[in-house]
């Protein structure tokens, strides 16, 4: 269906085969099994990106040439944001690699208040986007590998078990789905990577100190950063 059909529709929203083949499932659990279904198949299923709803940090990462390096300074960074009395930092991390010539990973990352017992989100993905660039986290790429800033908006993310298709629907010869790696990631539950899935209403604690615009005052900026170090 269309876009817009799924978008009256009540649900969630998803693309299967072709970006342009909107489908609606009841919720993130009937999705999840969806996505599991293929695992052994080729498919390519995309989550829809809703601009009105609660999400978790994520990044896309892409490079002619692999660079780990990369990856591991974005973790780095985040979690020198986020003070480690209140703020558990977990990550999951999907490669979909294609030698010599293509390196892809996706890297998710769910925030944990130790205190409240309750997981932590932005309201939104432009508030996620805005956070991103008052960090500089979308700049930490390298000549090899890049940071793509495209992916926060109204639209699509491939997720675990999803091979690359072009805009026509059709898969190219050879495989590239992604797949967990295990060993960079928490748990290899596949809704914990659906991006706006979360267990109960998480925490949404930044979106009153959220700037309206990129031009902020010193005691703005010293009160943003404290809310994330000391939340």
């Amino acid at each position: 269906m269309k876009k817009a059909d799924a978008l009256a529709k009540h649900g969630v929203i998803y693309t299967s085969g072709s970006f342009g083949n909107y489908e609606v499932c009841k919720n993130y659990d009937e999705l999840v099994c969806r996505i599991k279904r293929g695992k052994k198949l080729r498919q390519m299923i995309c989550e829809y990106i809703h601009p009105n709803r609660t999400i978790i940090m994520y990044f896309d990462l892409d490079g002619e040439e692999d660079d780990p390096t990369v990856l591991e300074k974005l973790k780095g960074a985040i979690l020198k944001l986020f003070d480690e009395e209140f703020i558990e930092v977990r990550f999951i991390v999907l490669t979909s690699h294609k030698p010599p010539d293509k390196y892809s990973y996706h890297l998710f990352v769910r925030f944990f208040h130790k205190k409240e017992h309750k997981e932590w989100a932005f309201k939104n993905v432009e508030e996620l986007k805005t956070f991103l660039d008052f960090h500089k986290l979308l700049t930490l790429g390298s000549q090899k590998m890049k940071i793509d800033p495209v992916v926060y908006r109204d639209g699509l993310f491939r997720t675990v078990f999803s091979d690359k298709v072009s805009k026509d629907g059709t898969f190219s010869s050879e495989r590239r789905p992604f797949i967990f790696d295990e060993s960079q990631s928490y748990t290899t539950d596949v809704k914990y990577t659906l991006i706006q899935y979360f267990d109960e209403e998480p925490i949404t604690p930044f979106y009153e100190l959220m700037f309206e615009s990129s031009d902020c005052t010193s005691s703005e900026s010293e009160a943003f950063d404290s809310v994330v170090l000391s939340i």
